[in-house]
């Protein structure tokens, strides 16, 4: 955020961070003066960055899988019409479907993707107010199953987990 960077780690260990070196960054301000999250597919070649000023999702090319320094800015999705402030991105495992998280109505806004992966052809789908836990939701994720949801709550400063519906 301050920075306005996505920040690179390679780990010797897996999962644990003790173990991280730094390898590079991409300065991602041109496209938001405050970008608040970020998203890389599972193959590694695309990421995306929530621009919390511009109130859109950013897409980045990576030429190289998870070597964020190779990425170069490719088209956005707009998110405006439903939160002012988005803080946080996540995707279905297949890329048809995006997540955002946003702090003014404390709120996760499902939208459809006409093609996958490809934010520029989202349509927003609805929502499901997570106010009662936290008014300012700041990250999102999904279990690897897509059994269970992790919501990061930036006012209670507390991670909720949430049991998907069929699941």
């Amino acid at each position: 955020y301050t920075n306005k960077r996505v920040y690179w780690y390679t780990l010797s260990t897996a999962w644990d961070i003790s173990t991280a070196t730094f390898n590079g960054y991409k300065s991602v301000s041109t496209e938001d003066a405050a970008p608040q999250h970020v998203f890389i597919t599972p193959d590694g070649t695309r990421m995306f960055v929530t621009g919390n000023s511009s109130r859109k999702v950013f897409q980045y090319n990576l030429s190289t899988a998870w070597d964020v320094t190779t990425a170069a800015y490719s088209t956005f999705g707009g998110v405006s019409a439903q939160d002012s402030s988005p803080t946080g991105v996540s995707f279905s495992s297949d890329g048809s479907s995006m997540y955002v998280v946003g702090s003014t109505g404390g709120k996760i806004y499902q939208y459809t993707l006409t093609t996958s992966w490809d934010v520029s052809t989202l349509s927003y789908l609805t929502y499901k107010s997570v106010s009662t836990e936290d008014t300012y939701p700041f990250g999102i994720f999904f279990s690897a199953d897509a059994t269970l949801l992790y919501l990061a709550g930036s006012l209670n400063d507390r991670v909720y987990q949430y049991k998907l519906l069929g699941a």
